[in-house]
């Protein structure tokens, strides 16, 4: 039986529902496919007195090494699966184990998005993109002015440039998909660093695993992931060119350039800033009694590309200077249109988010990340929950990909927990089945395993008060 593939990319906008009559026990499954491959929701009529089938689906699910975790979303119940390939293998296993009489309805279901972007909203999401490609236009005239000029530096400042936006026009785009794996695997090492206990056959567990992937797609998620961290890397080298270039005197003038020496250093400064500053989504409430200073701290950590940006547009400043008074020849006239390419590809890279994508937008998986951190803190032992809790919501409330602020985190994580806990198809995970984390503590009984930078987000969370009424349990 086939699956529809989403459409529009990687924005998994549409999945096919499955409907079965009365008579089965399981009446319908969602599935979910994309490229990381296929996620299913699986609701049962009147769970709660089939017990002994739940855990028979539970084991014959459990035998191919997926994952499963009790959800609640659509206003009921379910039991979320993934790390099958296609919903072809789920609906096999089902059938096998009898759960599934005769055959289903098959529809196609829209999920849940955001609202559609408007102009703006559209600029920021596809920036990172819209800048490699633009500045490859202008990577273009750069290397042409250094052959009119016959600058081996300028040519091979070029093609530093190049070679990191070319990646960037190819990876940086907007995949919620791959964003939402890129998440999970750093949830997992914040989640493992904190001393958190991981099932192993737990969602997180699960969808950070690489087993099975090709070479390929592990290039492919590696790239999208690290995209800024080598665009940056080639922008510094080809700083250093333009430097070198500067340092060598002029066809024309007889003299070294000033003005280029000081866009080189620039460009390699105020890159390699972008590079070490961590993305870090501001907390509005804090912000509200913060000094100047720290407001403009947050401004740079919100967004750090924008030192990048700044930097590239002051380097296209000096670089128009340096060849003013060439710009009747070839390599003024090529350089002068680089320059103004370059400064709407920086001013667009200056608004990107340093996480390639920015936030995620399929309200669908960002229930997921929901979903899949929850299951991970009801397996916690209780007298570690709440600070645990209190970590998990600071460290998602500082990504760009969850809009959410930290109030509202910790509000829809609780939620999330007592509603899997009064699932009908909840399983307490077993003290067998419990990773041991990683680290100094790897293996120690639970009484040791460390809780170092969890006391004081508990008792933050502690002062966050009640949950808001919009994610009352449904």
């Amino acid at each position: 039986m086939n699956t529809h593939t989403q459409s529009g990319g990687a924005q998994a906008r549409i999945s096919t529902r499955y409907r079965w009559g009365a008579d089965s026990l399981i009446t319908r499954i969602d599935i979910r496919t994309q490229k990381n491959g296929a996620i299913a929701y699986i609701y049962a009529d009147s769970p709660s007195g089939e017990s002994a089938k739940l855990q028979a689906v539970r084991a014959a699910i459990r035998a191919q090494g997926w994952s499963m975790l009790a959800d609640h979303r659509n206003g009921g119940f379910s039991l979320r699966v993934s790390g099958m390939e296609t919903s072809a293998a789920l609906l096999d296993v089902l059938t096998r184990a009898g759960v599934l009489n005769g055959a289903p309805q098959i529809e196609r279901h829209d999920l849940k998005g955001a609202t559609p972007d408007n102009f703006g909203q559209f600029l920021k999401r596809h920036s990172l993109r819209a800048s490699g490609l633009i500045y490859m236009l202008g990577n273009a005239m750069y290397y042409m002015s250094g052959v009119a000029a016959k600058s081996r530096d300028d040519k091979n400042m070029a093609l530093s440039f190049a070679a990191g936006d070319a990646l960037l026009g190819i990876f940086g785009g907007h995949d919620d998909a791959r964003q939402f794996t890129s998440l999970l695997g750093k949830l997992k090492a914040h989640m493992t660093g904190e001393g958190m206990l991981i099932p192993e056959h737990s969602a997180l567990e699960v969808e950070t695993s690489t087993a099975g992937q090709g070479l390929v797609k592990r290039a492919a998620n590696f790239l999208h992931t690290h995209i800024n961290t080598l665009k940056i890397s080639a922008e510094v080298l080809g700083g250093y060119f333009a430097l070198r270039s500067g340092l060598k005197k002029d066809a024309v003038t007889g003299k070294n350039s000033p003005l280029k020496i000081a866009g080189g250093a620039v460009v390699m400064a105020g890159w390699t800033a972008a590079l070490l500053v961590k993305e870090k989504k501001p907390d509005e409430e804090k912000l509200e009694q913060a000094s100047p200073l720290r407001r403009a701290a947050a401004y740079i950590q919100e967004k750090p590309l924008r030192l990048a940006g700044w930097a590239g547009l002051t380097f296209n400043a000096l670089n128009f200077g340096s060849t003013w008074h060439k710009r009747t020849t070839p390599t003024g006239k090529w350089n002068m249109g680089a320059v103004g390419s370059m400064v709407s590809a920086n001013a667009l890279y200056s608004i990107s988010n340093k996480t390639t994508g920015g936030d995620i937008k399929t309200q669908e998986i960002i229930s997921d990340v929901y979903s899949i951190a929850a299951q991970i803190l009801n397996a916690q032992p209780e007298n570690r929950r709440e600070a645990a809790i209190a970590s998990t919501a600071t460290f998602l409330g500082e990504r760009p990909e969850i809009k959410d602020t930290h109030r509202e985190i910790i509000a829809r994580l609780k939620v999330e927990m007592a509603s899997q806990r009064k699932n009908p198809w909840y399983e307490a995970p077993a003290p067998s089945r419990i990773a041991s984390p990683a680290g100094p503590d790897a293996g120690a009984p639970l009484s040791r395993v460390s809780t170092q930078g969890l006391q004081h987000q508990a008792r933050a969370a502690g002062a966050e008060g009640a949950a808001p009424a919009s994610y009352a349990l449904r």
